[in-house]
């Protein structure tokens, strides 16, 4: 009710209950008076009205709007618990669901790895091994979608660098190569001569949008082939097109809108967080000015299409590969407070033919890179006792100005 309403209808409650009282207060004084009805006594009964009447009217007029008040103000606030209470069951409901299917897909590659791990001499064959990598991946691509899950609104800018896109489109699709001889998925390439030229974009996200887009094909579609065509669409800005076709069984028209929400999963029963085309089309949005659209194929199936610009390399870049740096005979120090990390580390850089040192806290480190003459220093960021950065700012003050890169796992 308007404040310009509320004004109307207590001054006509004041009126009507003014106009009542004169008119009952004449009655009353011509049947008490009557026969010897006075115009005095008439006077006396209409003034005496006008003085009080409307003042006790007005008063419990602004009662009575008073409590319209509270009661609209009361029931406006049942209305909003009772919305904000379902509001918080659906969110919990599907935070529920949500965190069940993310207890789900972290349990199942970590329960298979550990089986995989207790069974004797199972990793002696090279294909196990390549078994327990893809779990491996899987368990990461989990624990990825976790982190976009746990904070939105953390920024993956990715790698950019210069490539020919037929290579990583390829690449890509390779690194899926066990999967797909697995399922017998035919993949058929149909690329421009556009595509075997040498373009600077983001090669981290495009790679992972193609890894991904193929592995729903594999997870979901049953297809027994996917077509993916590249054409370059303009020169300026220079705008590519993907299409990824396949010939499974598509989505359902009634899905078609809600594919690129996050947690939509269409079938329940297989992996994922229903978080990768959405991630997907973040990508390409926010980091190579494209866009991810879904279609259907002509003769069934799905396809989706991948839009992205890429900037033509310069200086003459030829593709030779930039020489690679000698590690043989460097001495390089590691401090790293995860036993695993810290050893694998190490492994990798004795296969270059380094001579490698390895530390379990800063402290422990500062000992070592003052105490000995290293190349090269890898530090974790966050260790007990003493952190990376303090450690770094550390040796800095004491005139030690050995190369040094801080690595860490840490997403937020």
């Amino acid at each position: 009710m308007t404040n310009v309403h509320k004004s109307r209808k207590l001054w006509i409650w004041v009126g009507a209950i003014g106009l009542t009282s004169i008119l009952a207060s004449v009655l009353i004084t011509s049947v008490i008076f009557y026969p010897n009805v006075t115009r005095k006594a008439v006077v006396t009964s209409v003034i005496v009205p006008l003085l009080i009447a409307p003042a006790i009217a007005y008063f419990t007029g602004r009662m009575w709007l008073h409590m319209i008040a509270l009661k609209e103000v009361s029931e406006k606030a049942v209305l909003l618990e009772r919305k904000a209470s379902q509001k918080l069951h659906e969110m919990l409901k599907k935070q529920q669901l949500v965190f069940s299917v993310i207890g789900h897909e972290l349990r199942t590659p970590a329960t298979s790895i550990k089986m995989m791990l207790d069974e004797p001499g199972y990793l002696r064959s090279g294909k196990n091994l390549e078994v327990v990598r893809r779990t491996a991946d899987h368990l990461i691509s989990v624990l990825d979608d976790m982190r976009a899950l746990a904070n939105p609104n953390l920024e993956i800018t990715g790698v950019s660098g210069v490539a020919r896109l037929s290579e990583l489109l390829k690449n890509a699709v390779e690194s899926q190569g066990v999967m797909i001889t697995k399922q017998g998925l035919a993949v058929e390439f149909d690329l421009t001569s556009e595509f075997d030229e040498y373009y600077e974009f983001n090669k981290q996200l495009l790679r992972q949008v193609v890894i991904n887009l193929v592995r729903n094909c594999l997870l979901h579609s049953k297809a027994s082939t996917l077509n993916i065509v590249g054409r370059c669409q303009s020169i300026e800005p220079h705008t590519f097109q993907v299409r990824f076709s396949d010939d499974g069984m598509g989505i359902p028209k009634e899905a078609q809108s809600q594919i690129f929400e996050r947690y939509q999963r269409l079938n329940k029963e297989r992996e994922g967080l229903g978080l990768g085309l959405n991630i997907c089309r973040e990508f390409l949005r926010r980091h190579l000015a494209g866009d991810l659209c879904y279609e259907e194929s002509q003769g069934g199936g799905a396809t989706f299409v991948v839009t992205f610009e890429a900037a033509e390399a310069v200086g003459g870049f030829t593709g030779a590969e930039l020489p690679k740096y000698d590690f043989a005979g460097k001495r390089i120090l590691v401090v790293e407070d995860n036993a695993s990390i810290r050893e694998l580390t190490a492994l990798r850089f004795r296969k270059l033919r380094a001579e490698v040192d390895t530390a379990e806290d800063g402290k422990e480190g500062i000992k070592m890179a003052v105490g000995g003459r290293y190349d090269l220093i890898i530090v974790d960021l966050f260790m007990p006792n003493m952190q990376g950065d303090q450690m770094v700012r550390q040796l800095r003050g004491s005139q030690i100005w050995v190369p040094t890169v801080g690595v860490t796992a840490t997403t937020v």
